[in-house]
């Protein structure tokens, strides 16, 4: 029984990218693009920074601090890739793929300096473990913690600052 706590808990820890596999409920999960009437690169087209920015603060004040549960897609528990799915969906009629790995594929690449309220971002949190966020400016990012659940946490930070890999424009 301790050694199915301690894998269980280890794979907890490893974040939101390493979700056992689940066969795919749409079709939208097999073929993973953006099912938009924009298309990628163009969310500042349909409203303002400020806007993004507010629709994307109404979804923290929402989900804030639903725990973190690895493959979770509900308020009884999300991961990263979910939420992040989740509030492209609710926010702005933007269906992205469900995991972290297909994620990484939409959109164009940004570096950190270039980062916009909205884009995603993307850390290494571990040789093969991945985590995403959606910048908010101010190097503030909106994302689900392992620690923390749904919160808002500083690119700066010392934990995330060396971890960051790179945005992604949608």
């Amino acid at each position: 029984m301790r050694v199915i706590f301690y894998i269980l808990f280890i794979l907890v820890l490893t974040g939101c990218s390493n979700a056992p596999y689940q066969p795919p409920k749409k079709l939208s999960e097999l073929e993973p693009v953006i099912d938009s009437p924009i298309s990628a690169g163009h969310l500042e087209l349909l409203m303002s920074k400020s806007e993004i920015k507010e629709k994307l603060l109404s979804q923290y004040f929402e989900w804030k601090g639903t725990p973190y549960l690895l493959g979770g897609t509900s308020k009884k528990g999300i991961d990263c890739s979910a939420f992040v799915a989740h509030t492209y969906s609710e926010q702005f009629n933007i269906n992205l793929p469900r995991t972290t790995k297909y994620q990484m594929k939409q959109g164009s690449k940004v570096s950190h300096e270039n980062l916009q309220v909205g884009d995603l971002v993307f850390f290494r949190t571990g040789r093969k473990v991945r985590h995403v966020g959606i910048y908010l400016g101010d190097s503030e990012f909106l994302h689900a913690s392992t620690s923390k659940g749904v919160t808002i946490s500083n690119l700066g930070d010392l934990y995330w600052l060396p971890h960051f890999w790179f945005g992604k424009r949608i």
